[in-house]
C-alpha cells in the first residue's frame, strides 16, 4: 500500500473561518410585520435567521432599540430558554460591553441581528443607535470570520448609512413593488407571498459574487439579498479559500491491480441518471379586463387557490412569477369585488411547459 504524510494549511485558528459564515440583507422590515401578525412575514424570517445561524444552537443577540426584534422571534417559533439577548445600540457603554466573540475569538452567538429603522414606520432602531453599531464594523468582521451570521433588516430612509457596519459594496436605493423571488429564494423556501405580503422600504443595486439574489423588485433591483459561506476581507464579502491538503508521497510499494472484467456478453455496464426535477424561471404579465360600466373596489390575484397578490380594483394586470415551481398545474385565478359582487376569471398554466407563445390574452372578469 502507499503511505502518505498530510500537511494542512490552515487559513485561520476558528472552525467557522475555515467554512465560511452567512450573511443576508433585505429591505423587509421582517421584524415589524412578524411582531405585528403577518404570518408570511414571520416564516420568512424564519427562513432568513435559520440560514444565518447555519445550524448553530447559540443564541441570536437582536440590537435593537426596543422589542420588535425579540417579539418577532418569538412569533416565529425561537422560544428557547436564553435563546434571544437584546442590547440597545443607543445604550453606548452597555452596547460598548457586549462582546461579540469570546476570549478565544468563538462566536458567542450564532446570528446577530440589527432591528429595522424607525422610519419605516413604526421599527425601533435610530440614526443615533446605528451610528454605534456602524463604529462596530471591525468587531462585526470578528464575529463573522469565526462563523457567525449576520442579518440586516430594513435601512428604510437611512439605507445610505444604515449597512455600514458590513464591507457591503452594494448602494441601497428607493423600493418599486412589487417583487419576484429568484430561484436562488424560492430554494430556500421564500414564495411570492412571502415576498408580496407587506410594505417594504429599500432595495440594493445588483451585487457582484459572491453575493446571490433572493428576490428582486419591479424596478429589476434586488430587494433581498445573501452571501453564504464567505468571509469579511480587504475587498468586502469574499469566497472561503478552502482548506489546502498537501500530500507527501512516500516511495510506494509493490501493489496488486485487479482489472475491472467486462459483462456477460461483451455489453458495457452503463448507469442510467434519473432527469433533474423541474424548477421553473417562468414570469408572465397578465391582463384583464371587467364588463362595462362595472368599477371594481379590489383585486386578488391567487395560485391554486393561495392568495398571491391584493391589488386595487383600479389594476388592469399583474406580473405573476412561477419561480421555483415543479411539475404540475397551477390554476390562476382573477377575483374582482364590486360592493360585494364578484367578477372571476380562471386560467391553467404549465410553469415547466415552456410557452407557446410570449403574449397571455387578456382575461375577461365575469359576474361570479
Amino acid at each position: 500500500m502507499m503511505a502518505c504524510g498530510l500537511a494542512l494549511a490552515m487559513m485561520a485558528s476558528s472552525a467557522g473561518a475555515s467554512t465560511g459564515a452567512n450573511f443576508v440583507a433585505t429591505g423587509h422590515d421582517m421584524d415589524f410585520h412578524c411582531a405585528f401578525g403577518s404570518t408570511d412575514e414571520c416564516e420568512y424570517l424564519k427562513i432568513v435567521v435559520d440560514k444565518v445561524r447555519a445550524g448553530s444552537t447559540l443564541p441570536i443577540l437582536a440590537i435593537d432599540q426596543g422589542t420588535e426584534v425579540k417579539t418577532a422571534l418569538e412569533t416565529a417559533g425561537y422560544t428557547g430558554a436564553g435563546e434571544i439577548v437584546t442590547v440597545d445600540p443607543t445604550e453606548a457603554t452597555t452596547f460598548a460591553a457586549t462582546t461579540f466573540v469570546d476570549g478565544a475569538g468563538h462566536p458567542l452567538y450564532s446570528a446577530i441581528i440589527t432591528a429595522s429603522d424607525a422610519s419605516c414606520g413604526g421599527c425601533d432602531d435610530s440614526p443615533e443607535g446605528e451610528a454605534n453599531i456602524n463604529a462596530r464594523a471591525a468587531d462585526f468582521a470578528s464575529f463573522f470570520n469565526a462563523g457567525g451570521g449576520i442579518l440586516a433588516l430594513a435601512g428604510a430612509d437611512e439605507f445610505e448609512t444604515y449597512y455600514d457596519f458590513v464591507p457591503l459594496k452594494v448602494a441601497a436605493t428607493a423600493v418599486e413593488e412589487p417583487f419576484t423571488v429568484t430561484a436562488e429564494g424560492a430554494s430556500l423556501g421564500i414564495d411570492e407571498e412571502m415576498a408580496n405580503c407587506c410594505a417594504t422600504h429599500n432595495s440594493f443595486s445588483i451585487p457582484a459574487a459572491p453575493f446571490v439574489v433572493l428576490e428582486n423588485d419591479s424596478a429589476g433591483q434586488a430587494e433581498t439579498i445573501a452571501a453564504l459561506g464567505v468571509a469579511i476581507g480587504e475587498g468586502g464579502f469574499v469566497p472561503v479559500t478552502p482548506v489546502v491538503q498537501t500530500l507527501k508521497q512516500e516511495p510506494a510499494t509493490t501493489t496488486t491491480t485487479t482489472t475491472p472484467t467486462t459483462p456477460t456478453g461483451g455489453v458495457k455496464a452503463s448507469v442510467k441518471r434519473a432527469p433533474k426535477p423541474c424548477k421553473s424561471t417562468r414570469a408572465v404579465t397578465v391582463h384583464w379586463k371587467t364588463p362595462s360600466g362595472v368599477s371594481l373596489d379590489k383585486v386578488t390575484i391567487s395560485l391554486n387557490g393561495k392568495r398571491y397578490r391584493s391589488l386595487s380594483g383600479s389594476a388592469d394586470h399583474a406580473k405573476v412569477s412561477f419561480a421555483g415551481r415543479g411539475k404540475g398545474a397551477v390554476k390562476l385565478k382573477i377575483l374582482g369585488d364590486d360592493a360585494g359582487t364578484g367578477y372571476v376569471s380562471t386560467r391553467i398554466f404549465h410553469p415547466c411547459v415552456p410557452a407557446a407563445d410570449a403574449q397571455v390574452r387578456t382575461l375577461v372578469l365575469r359576474r361570479s
